[in-house]
């Protein structure tokens, strides 16, 4: 369903393995009534950024997510300190980001790298409305695990992927 008419609120994917949930039929009232709420919770999200878009502009929207972001990264600091090793960083964001319901893991890769891999996005309708969700999740992510390490993006369910994953390494100086 398109909200506000040019937002889905689910991802193409996640529509697809719904519709297929359904046709295989729901057998317990928390199978019917989750995806119900979710959609509730998620049409709410859109209209509350629309809402906000609305009555205080770009610049309006863009100081909530600052504040969003600044908030997240003293509760990050407070469960990360800039000490530890790189794959304990991560295991904590992972750790995290799974609390706030992203079933996020975190898989080593060779040469060092890790990747960060969030297999749900609870606020996937509110990014597809405001870019500028990803983009301060990236920016924390980079703020957390330090100045010297590279994270990058290589997989984003706004973009049509099945997850989001982070390509993160130490930086070459």
């Amino acid at each position: 369903m398109k909200l506000g008419g040019s937002v889905s609120v689910l991802p193409q994917r996640q529509q697809a393995d719904a519709q297929k949930e359904l046709e295989l039929g729901a057998t317990s009232p928390l199978e019917i009534f989750q995806p119900q709420a979710n959609y509730a919770n998620a049409e709410l999200s859109v209209s509350l950024i629309d809402a906000l878009g609305n009555a205080f502009g770009e610049a309006g929207l863009s100081r909530v997510l600052d504040a969003r972001y600044r908030s997240q990264l003293a509760q990050y600091g407070r469960r990360i300190p800039a000490s530890l090793p790189l794959k304990e960083k991560l295991k904590r964001l992972a750790h995290i980001r799974t609390d706030e319901g992203y079933m996020a893991e975190t898989k080593t890769e060779a040469g060092g790298c890790f990747l960060l891999v969030e297999n749900h996005c609870p606020i996937c309708a509110a990014a597809n409305a405001c870019k500028g969700f990803c983009t301060t999740e990236l920016n924390l992510f980079r703020e957390v695990l330090g100045p010297d390490v590279a994270v990058e993006r290589v997989e984003h369910i706004v973009a049509g992927d099945r997850r989001c994953a982070y390509r993160i390494q130490r930086s070459r100086s």
